[in-house]
């Protein structure tokens, strides 16, 4: 429908609650969040503007779980997509009522060339070097974990076992609304995808750390631990062969 071009007054558009019901989601609202005065006209001004005064909500034939975030943006200006929605669909939702949004941020992407590394190493080793005089651990031994993430959506991800040795499993990594990361291990073939294990949950951070906060073995962390990013292993190193 055709929106009307027609500024609202107060006459027009006086301070009242709004009850909308969204494909089901019901929402209460003020006439003046979802269309301020002086503002350019949306799907919400011409809705106040023309549709019944005397009705007890708006019934409009859409998604209630997209529209809450632009919703939310009428009321505080800042935009906000939880991790279990897509932004694209947010932002489509917004182009639909007429709502502009912010610009959308930069992707936290992750990187597809050297390591992303996590670093770990007893206070008890570094205590015996020092007494026995020798010099601490070098800094190959300090990595307790690595993070190999490919442009193809796999990789590797790997662990120092309890024994010192190292353990490599392949993995699948996808990239979620929020700067959010999920890494799953690849079982067998023949495996639906989607179920496949989750090993990690993370946050991808600006400066590119990895900040995991959820892991297959536990569950939710109650210490999260991070990846930072470094350069490829040197060639001849104790987990170098675990990347081919």
């Amino acid at each position: 429908a055709k929106i009307s071009s027609r500024r609202l007054t107060r006459t027009s558009m006086p301070r009242r609650v709004i009850k909308l019901n969204v494909g089901g989601r019901r929402f209460e609202t003020t006439a003046a969040t979802l269309a301020p005065i002086g503002s350019p006209p949306t799907f919400f001004s011409s809705l106040l503007a023309h549709g019944d005064a005397d009705a007890d909500e708006y019934f409009i034939d859409r998604d209630g779980d997209t529209f809450a975030p632009v919703l939310n943006y009428l009321r505080s200006g800042r935009l906000h997509v939880p991790p279990t929605l897509s932004e694209a669909a947010v932002r489509d939702e917004a182009t639909f009522y007429c709502v502009p949004l912010p610009p959308a941020a930069p992707p936290c992407r992750v990187r597809h060339d050297g390591l992303y590394i996590s670093f770990g190493v007893a206070p008890a080793a570094v205590a015996a070097s020092a007494a026995e005089g020798r010099p601490p651990p070098a800094e190959e031994e300090h990595v307790r974990a690595y993070l190999a993430l490919h442009a193809d959506g796999s990789g590797v991800l790997g662990r120092r076992e309890a024994d010192g040795q190292w353990s490599a499993m392949k993995v699948s990594h996808e990239s979620l609304a929020g700067g959010l990361l999920r890494v799953k291990r690849r079982p067998a073939r023949g495996e639906a995808e989607e179920e496949w294990p989750l090993e990690l949950a993370a946050a991808v951070l600006q400066g590119g750390s990895i900040h995991v906060v959820a892991c297959g073995r536990v569950g939710r962390l109650e210490r999260p631990f991070h990846f930072c990013e470094s350069r490829a292993p040197p060639a001849g190193s104790a987990f170098a062969s675990d990347l081919i």
